[in-house]
């Protein structure tokens, strides 16, 4: 148990909590809190885990996604239990309402394995890793694995030293479902990972509030970013190690009016900022080849386009 942490009555069985994260243990094994309406539905949608049960808050029964939950663990033939929020209250304390509903895996997610990751994005032309480096809120991390899986990104990695646990029941509540989309992937060695993404083509992006020395800056209006990128963030308040900037080919700044005492955004929320630009610039790619397929060179009428012909989509 880490330090700091203490044993709490719950309900059924007895929880430890440190922060906002209780595990229950209940007939010696230590189940995994899924909570939230979102969270729940998409966690059984995916269908990853092998047996869970499902808890319900009696008060929430007609809530139409909290139904839908309902539906499905019934289908896989998973146990439900109807309870009072007082007793979900002690099942998932903290900040963030479990609004009703608490999955428990019998098993915790199982992370990516570093082996496994690079098989994935082996034969991808197109690719964006999310790298941490210091990162240490899992509501933080939590809301950029959401971001993550909207805007394309493979994998969220961090090492195992530096960086908050990254499968944690407050990463899953605040991913809203992302953390079913996006592989996450703790390191042993953060360097050795990043040479090896670079031996196999990857870019390596420092994410940074400002210039750092010699590197050149990946700029917002440069007419091509890499295909196969890696973007590291630091800490939420150092920022990157000046190590982990020793192997940065580029560093991204985001221009910002920085009234008073602000220097920078939140670390999510910049880490959106990005995914979103590197998305963008994925799916502008796309029409744009699209569009020269569609749009013929030379032809019998000198290259127009037949009337009422739609363009790239």
């Amino acid at each position: 148990m880490a330090r700091g942490s203490r044993i709490v009555s719950g309900g059924q069985g007895l929880g430890v909590r440190d922060g906002n994260f209780i595990m229950m243990r209940r007939f010696s094994s230590v189940r995994f809190p899924i909570a939230g309406k979102h969270s729940v539905v998409e966690a059984l949608r995916c269908g990853h885990y092998a047996k869970a049960a499902l808890w319900l808050a009696r008060e929430r029964l007609d809530d139409p996604v909290i139904r839908e939950g309902v539906d499905e663990a019934r289908r896989r033939e998973w146990a439900i239990k109807n309870v009072s929020s007082q007793e979900l209250d002690r099942l998932f304390p903290g900040p963030h309402s479990h609004q009703g509903i608490v999955l428990l895996l019998d098993e915790s997610p199982r992370p990516c394995a570093w082996d496994e990751l690079l098989n994935k994005v082996q034969g991808q032309s197109w690719s964006v890793i999310a790298v941490l480096d210091g990162a240490g809120d899992h509501q933080n991390i939590g809301a950029m694995v959401r971001s993550a899986a909207l805007f394309g990104v493979s994998a969220l990695m961090a090492p195992q030293d530096r960086s908050a646990p990254l499968i944690h029941p407050t990463v899953w509540r605040i991913a809203q479902g992302g953390a079913q989309h996006v592989k996450l992937v703790p390191l042993k060695n953060l360097a050795n990972a990043l040479r090896e993404l670079k031996e196999r083509g990857f870019w390596i992006i420092g994410a940074h509030a400002a210039p750092i020395g010699r590197l050149q800056p990946l700029l917002n209006d440069q007419s091509s970013w890499p295909e196969k990128l890696a973007v590291v963030f630091g800490s939420e308040d150092k920022g990157l190690r000046i190590l982990t900037a020793n192997l940065c080919d580029f560093i991204w700044t985001l221009p910002q009016e920085r009234p008073g005492g602000l220097d920078s955004l939140n670390l999510s929320a910049a880490a959106t900022i990005f995914f979103w630009e590197n998305y963008r610039r994925r799916i502008s790619e796309s029409a744009h080849s699209s569009m020269d397929r569609v749009l013929p060179s030379e032809g019998k009428d000198g290259g127009s386009i037949p009337p009422g012909r739609k363009v790239g989509f």
